[in-house]
Parts: structure tokens; C-alpha cells; sequence
């Protein structure tokens, strides 16, 4: 188990459907002071709708203050309390997909300890034969396949994992052959051939549902195989919303080796000569934001400057 600790909305700010903020006040401590020389308390939630400028010296229309500065002001909303009619359904929909707080006070209060798994297949088969009195081959294949599960903090559509977390498969396959012939006493041929393949592939969690960013109202999410889940939140305040970006992420590399050697001993002495090929190949397919990328800052909604 790796133990997460996670900030999630708080059962109050759920249950009232976003409605009532109340507890980022009496959770946090501190004031702020606005361009009309007005003090709220830290985590005060403010109306964007009512934001407006100020000038230093001139009266403000809206309350009759003196700005004693230059710049934006906003109407705080009476008691925290955000009217329902102001929230989007699908957005209530998505912070809903948040598990509910199992510890107490505003931020990092969930904490989860989900298991890791992780399992290795691998084996080795090589084959010697003589042939005849001077030849001698041999052939070996070797392959490895682990596939691994690195779960989120959040084992729902919510996600809230990094780049590591989800289903990891790494490949790993080696063949050689090689043969080598005495064509007499003091003259040897050796001859190797070689494949070697790794790759790598990392899915998010629920990589294959295509259907997510459509049940929250999200448009515009390219569906194709392997991008399924929401896209990646990051709100102020909360632990990040869905799957990391990079993801889906596939690494392959290839080799492609053969040798060829010819050895003559002449008395006390030995020569040899032959040559090498080598193809190296990668691919490597890593979109930055496949499902899209949304960041919600404090500042939508606080006091302005």
C-alpha cells in the first residue's frame, strides 16, 4: 500500500451542493484588506460578476468608499454562501466525483493507502547443436513482460495520480543465433545474428472509456483508443482532478545486430577480420495534454488588487 493524503471538498461544501462555503473561513485564519480599505477574512469567496475598477481618490459608485489605490474590487457573497442558480450542473457533477473527506479540516482531509501490483513473467530457452565434427550453432530467446498497476489517490473517475500512477507494461525480448565452423585446423568462422526489443506503455486509469468527458458536459476531447478519462484539473485548493498529462505514453526500442568473424592463427600468431551491422530504432508516442489541460486559480473568485 502507498499511503496518500489528498484535499478534497468538505462534506458541508457537498452536501450543500457547492452552495455554502463557510468553513474556508473558519478553517483558515487571517484578513485581507481591499482598494476601499474593506477587511475579509482568508477564503472569503468574492462575486466575479460584480468585479469593477477603482481609481486612487475617486468614490466608488457601487459603496460610496474612497479607493485608496488603483485597481479591481469585487462584492463579497453574503456569508460564503454562493447562490445555486450561479453553478453549472455539470461542474457540481464533476467536483462530486471527489470521494468524500474521511479526515477532518478544509485541506488534506482524505487519506487513502491503495495497493500497488506488480508482476514480472520472464524466461530464457537456449538450444547447442553440433553439427557434424566441425560446425557448432546455438540459439537463445529470451522474454520479460511486467505489467504493473500504480494506483491514484482517488480510485474513481476523479483520478488525481501522476505521470506514474496507472497501468505500466514494460516488454523486453532478446533473440540470438549464431553459428560457428571450423573450416580447418588453424582457420575458424563465426557468424551472430541479434534482435532485442524494449518497450514501454503507461494508460492512465480508465484509459479505455471513451464516454467520461461526455457524461460532465465536456466537449472537444479527441476519443481515440487509449485517451479515455477526464482531462486534468488543477483547482485551487483541491488536489488535482484527473488523469496526468503525458498520458497515454508508448516507448519501443528495436536492435537489429549481425557479426561475422574470421580468425586464422599463423604459428604464434592470430589474425582476424570480419564486420558489424547495427539498426537502431525508436518510437515514442507521448501527447502533452491528450484530454486537455484546466487550471482554476483562487484568483477567480478572491479579492482583487
Amino acid at each position: 500500500a502507498s499511503p496518500i493524503t489528498s484535499s478534497v471538498p468538505t462534506a458541508l461544501e457537498r452536501s450543500s451542493g457547492y452552495t455554502n462555503f463557510t468553513e474556508l473561513i473558519s478553517g483558515q485564519s487571517g484578513t485581507r484588506t481591499d482598494l476601499l480599505g474593506r477587511t475579509t477574512a482568508v477564503g472569503q469567496v468574492f462575486d466575479p460578476a460584480t468585479t469593477r475598477t477603482v481609481t486612487a481618490g475617486q468614490v466608488d459608485p457601487v459603496t460610496g468608499l474612497v479607493a485608496n489605490g488603483s485597481g479591481f474590487v469585487r462584492e463579497p457573497f453574503a456569508g460564503n454562501m454562493v447562490p445555486a442558480s450561479r453553478l453549472d450542473p455539470n461542474a457540481v457533477k464533476l467536483l462530486n466525483t471527489y470521494p468524500a473527506p474521511n479526515l477532518s479540516g478544509v485541506f488534506s482531509n482524505y487519506a487513502s493507502a491503495p495497493n500497488l501490483v506488480d508482476t514480472i513473467n520472464q524466461g530464457d530457452i537456449r538450444v547447442d547443436q553440433v553439427t557434424g565434427q566441425k560446425g557448432q550453432v546455438f540459439g537463445r530467446i529470451s522474454y520479460l513482460r511486467e505489467p504493473t498497476f500504480i494506483p491514484s489517490p482517488f480510485n474513481t473517475v476523479a483520478g488525481g495520480g501522476a505521470f506514474s500512477t496507472g497501468n505500466q507494461i514494460n516488454d523486453a525480448k532478446d533473440d540470438v543465433i549464431g553459428w560457428t565452423y571450423l573450416i580447418s585446423p588453424t582457420l575458424v568462422n563465426e557468424a551472430r545474428g541479434g534482435y532485442s526489443r524494449i518497450g514501454t506503455s503507461r494508460y492512465q486509469p480508465f484509459a479505455s472509456d471513451l464516454t467520461i468527458p461526455g457524461q460532465f458536459g465536456i466537449q472537444g476531447i479527441p476519443q481515440f483508443p487509449n485517451n479515455g478519462g477526464l482531462p486534468t484539473y488543477n483547482l485551487a485548493g483541491l488536489s488535482q482532478l484527473g488523469a496526468s498529462p503525458w498520458l497515454p505514453t508508448s516507448e519501443t526500442g528495436t536492435v537489429v545486430q549481425a557479426t561475422e568473424n574470421l580468425t586464422k592463427i599463423a604459428g604464434a600468431h592470430s589474425f582476424k577480420g570480419g564486420f558489424a551491422f547495427q539498426r537502431a530504432a525508436i518510437s515514442f508516442f507521448q501527447p502533452a495534454y491528450g484530454r486537455g489541460n484546466f487550471t482554476r486559480s483562487e484568483e477567480h473568485t478572491s479579492e482583487l488588487q
